[in-house]
This record gives structure tokens, C-alpha cells and sequence, in this order.
């Protein structure tokens, strides 16, 4: 008879559990949105992440996104979108549309002051100028 007790209350936890990680994806929203250069091209493979959580994902090769998170109690929270040779950008949810949105990342060009190169044997090198 305990191990059929056992069972049942196995089950309840497994449905309770269920119950409640439904009830918390119903109340999420779909975040949906394009990345795209200033030229107005698609990029794929730009990290869009919610600040300081672990929840993110990157763009596709048509430059669109998905995020399954946005609920009343964190309107706040700053999505960060960032690429190789890109500027990173910051929005917050409270300024999305709700049909989407368009993100436009600006190309980020650095020059290096100086460049150090090392080796572990002589060479012989001339320099041109």
C-alpha cells in the first residue's frame, strides 16, 4: 500500500510543477524583433540578451529574434544587443512596440595606437619606407 501512496503523490508533485511552469510561460509575452545594419541589411548572429539574467538568443540569418520573457513585473529590464565590429546597443522592454521592432547596429571602427608583435626566434625583417 506506501509504494502506491508513494506513486500518487509522485504524480501530484509532477502536475503541480507543470501547472505552475505553464502558468509562468502564459503570462510571458513574446518579444519579437529585426536586427539590421545602418544599410539596412539583416544580421544574423547578433547576441540579444537580458541584462544581468541568462536569458538570450541570437539572431537568425534574416536578422530575426525571439524572447519568450517579458512579463508586468520586469518592464525595466535592458535588452543588450551586441556584435563583433558592431556597436552594442541597449533597449529597455518599456520602450517596445508591441508588434516588434526594428534594432539598427552601427559599425564600430577602432584604429590601434600600436601594435606589438613577439617572437620566440631572430628574424631577419626590413622594413621598406
Amino acid at each position: 500500500m506506501k509504494p502506491e501512496r508513494n506513486y500518487k503523490m509522485l504524480v501530484l508533485l509532477n502536475i503541480t510543477i507543470i501547472f505552475i511552469f505553464y502558468s509562468y510561460i502564459s503570462n510571458a509575452q513574446n518579444t519579437r524583433g529585426m536586427v539590421l545594419e545602418i544599410s539596412k541589411k539583416p544580421l544574423a548572429g547578433v547576441s540579444v540578451f537580458i541584462n544581468r539574467t541568462g536569458i538570450g538568443t541570437t539572431t537568425n540569418e534574416y536578422g530575426e529574434f525571439q524572447l519568450n520573457y517579458l512579463t508586468e513585473k520586469n518592464r525595466n529590464d535592458t535588452i543588450i544587443f551586441s556584435s563583433v565590429g558592431y556597436a552594442s546597443k541597449m533597449i529597455t522592454f518599456s520602450d517596445l512596440k508591441e508588434n516588434g521592432f526594428i534594432v539598427l547596429l552601427a559599425e564600430k571602427i577602432e584604429l590601434l595606437d600600436e601594435v606589438t608583435i613577439l617572437s620566440d626566434r631572430k628574424l631577419n625583417l626590413q622594413v621598406a619606407y
